[in-house]
């Protein structure tokens, strides 16, 4: 079976994209035996591609047409045709034509039903990739939440609906990270956020929270600022609040893991998540996790778990002040026993019987 893979991502794109990208096709391509397997990368990685990539892969550079959704829309169909491809896995965007040789993996649909969050532009963007979805063989999604939600917003959808969980273990402990190279000094209890810092990702109730924590709790937060991103200065400044919260800005995965490790416990506050991978890898990493009860965060924290209404700051705060030694031990072991569920070898295993049986031989 001759499989086209979408993967300009693998190298640089967006963070959450990337990490799938790299774990689902790194999997699938130890798991694809006679397939031949092909890769559409940005012109500027094809070196970078060809070094990392076994022999047996075919990498294939391709030249930005404006930008990815046009590239996917317009530019991959004559791939299609020249390469005699079974099937073309896309990420987001699909072929113009040869829909019944288009599989696309979405990951969520949230501006359609939280358009709060995304600016008009964002939306207008998304939107193209309405097309593919209603018209592409094979559409994969991340999570029943997704699931649902596609269901919903996608009218006269022609292919098939699939959705299986991400892995989180690509994560692993560390131990030879120094606290200063976060800290200007070690902090003994402190909450971690991580996320990009934006209004979706809700901050400000942590920081409201922390207000009516224990004052030897501290706060921080990792996260590059985005647009749609409400400063929190004077909210902070207002609560005289400067002290106990700590913005580390875009960290190194390995002191990520190490702050994972170390944390009292782990906040997930968002409005809206299409998976919400941070709170498998603090669980991986021993850390308790509180998390929102909103779209998929139930879905996949399971009962691992603490939850709170994300417009509820004093929940949010009860919770965190009624941790006890006892219940953070018994979150954590929840926590191992949760993360286990989730792995990417299981992921792209059933990634590639989606495409054998939807697009082999077909």
């Amino acid at each position: 079976m001759k499989i086209g893979i979408d993967a300009k991502w693998y190298f640089d794109g967006p963070v959450s994209a990337k990490v799938l990208l790299q774990n689902v096709l790194d999997n699938l391509i130890d798991q694809k035996k006679s397939d031949e397997v092909i890769l559409f990368v940005k012109k500027s990685d094809f070196m970078r591609a060809r070094n990392h990539f076994p022999d047996d892969i075919t990498i294939v550079p391709i030249k930005k047409f404006l930008n990815n959704a046009l590239t996917n829309i317009f530019i991959f169909p004559f791939y299609i045709f020249f390469l005699k491809l079974d099937v073309l896995l896309c990420q987001y965007y699909s072929p113009l034509f040869f829909k019944s040789k288009t599989a696309v993996y979405i990951y969520d649909l949230l501006w359609t039903d939280y358009p709060q969050y995304f600016s008009l532009k964002e939306r207008f963007y998304f939107d193209l990739a309405i097309p593919g979805l209603r018209k592409a063989k094979a559409v994969i999604t991340i999570s029943q939440s997704e699931y649902e939600r596609i269901e919903k917003n996608i009218s006269n959808r022609k292919g098939k609906l699939f959705q299986f969980h991400l892995g989180a273990d690509h994560f692993s402990a560390v131990n030879d990270v120094p606290y200063q190279s976060c800290f200007f000094e070690p902090l003994e209890k402190f909450i971690l956020c991580v996320g990009r810092l934006n209004d979706r990702k809700n901050i400000k109730v942590v920081v409201d929270a922390l207000r009516m924590i224990n004052e030897e709790v501290h706060l921080v937060v990792v996260g590059a600022k985005s647009h749609q991103y409400t400063s929190l200065d004077s909210h902070i400044s207002d609560y005289k609040l400067e002290r106990r919260i700590r913005f580390l800005g875009h960290i190194s995965d390995k002191e990520l893991s190490y702050l994972y490790s170390k944390a009292y416990v782990f906040c997930f506050p968002s409005f809206c998540e299409g998976f919400g991978l941070p709170p498998l890898e603090a669980m991986k990493l021993g850390c308790p996790v509180i998390a929102s009860n909103a779209t998929s965060m139930p879905e996949i924290c399971g009962e691992a778990a603490l939850y709170f209404d994300p417009n509820d700051y004093r929940g949010l705060a009860d919770i965190i002040n009624e941790i006890s030694n006892e219940n953070r031990c018994e979150l954590i072991k929840k926590g191992y026993d949760r993360v286990e569920k989730f792995n990417w070898s299981k992921t792209s295993k059933k990634l590639l019987s989606v495409l054998r049986t939807e697009f082999e031989n077909k």
